[in-house]
């Protein structure tokens, strides 16, 4: 379930923060931090 799916990648990025700060970085550079997605 969708549920399922978010808990688990929550889960991964609380291990992986670096795959956190990745993906942060290409949100900033495509949104821009002060945009909305």
């Amino acid at each position: 379930t969708t549920t399922t799916v978010l808990k688990w990648a929550v889960t991964y990025l609380i291990h992986y923060p670096e795959v956190q700060r990745r993906i942060q970085e290409e949100l900033d550079t495509k949104i821009g931090w002060t945009g909305t997605p």
